[in-house]
């Protein structure tokens, strides 16, 4: 009767053994697809994160040509914008405010600090370097300084821009 005790003890172990291993393969079967499909969504976040910046750069390349061109249409000669197009980039940013809308800083190239539009104005059309590309300076190309324009006090140094 021992024998027969054991068999079935026996049985019922192999049987719960056999059990478990399926449940083990099943939750290990389960690991594997969650483990492949997180790396399918990481993959989409990366792609998303990267068309995200593409599209942020779009906009603030966007913005910051609208800038440009409407400081030029307002104070840069016919064909000037060229010239001066570079060093107005260099002094524009794209910034979030407290609405998470996004605005143009403009910036003083001497001290990264923010400046008001018309104080940025100011500092490109005072400047005799671009006196030539600038309407209304009366700068005839020669390179004379023109004593009519008035000192802004923002007036930069030509080495601010890369000028000599």
């Amino acid at each position: 009767m021992t024998n027969k005790i054991e068999s079935k003890e026996a049985n019922e172990v192999l049987a719960a053994n056999s059990g478990l291993i399926t449940k083990n393969k099943e939750l290990l079967s389960e690991l594997k697809a969650e483990r492949l499909r997180r790396s399918e969504l990481e993959s989409e976040l990366e792609a998303l994160r990267a068309d995200s910046a593409e599209q942020f750069k779009s906009v603030e390349n966007m913005l910051i040509n609208n800038q440009v061109a409407a400081f030029s249409a307002k104070h840069v000669i016919k064909g000037g914008e060229a010239l001066i197009r570079p060093h107005l980039v260099r002094t524009l940013r794209v910034q979030k405010d407290e609405q998470g809308d996004y605005r143009v800083v403009c910036f003083n190239p001497e001290d990264e600090k923010e400046l008001p539009y018309e104080d940025w104005e100011k500092l490109f059309t005072g400047c005799a370097d671009f006196q030539s590309v600038i309407i209304g300076t009366r700068a005839s190309g020669g390179g004379a300084p023109d004593p009519v324009i008035a000192n802004t006090g923002l007036k930069p140094k030509s080495t601010e821009f890369g000028l000599k």
